[in-house]
């Protein structure tokens, strides 16, 4: 949806934008101490006729997570190669 801003699921066009949220204590993913108190801040899609969403981190996010690799806390997965 990022890109194409369609709906991959009903190829709606009307997509909402939420720019700038963090995954926090209040939200789902609840790894603020997993992160040592550091937040990750991310964009939303979602449609707004099937309500299919995704989430994109945002470089600033994407730096806590790089940071959080060098501390050993997370690690990135080998790529695959076909």
């Amino acid at each position: 949806m990022k890109k194409s801003m369609k709906c991959p699921k009903c190829e709606s066009v009307e997509i909402y934008y939420i720019p700038r949220k963090t995954m926090g204590e209040d939200s789902a993913f609840h790894i603020t101490a997993f992160l040592k108190g550091d937040t990750i801040e991310y964009s939303r899609y979602v449609c707004s006729s099937c309500g299919y969403m995704e989430d994109y981190v945002t470089d600033i996010g994407l730096k806590v997570l790089e940071k959080a690799e060098k501390d050993h806390l997370i690690h990135k997965l080998p790529s695959s190669r076909m």
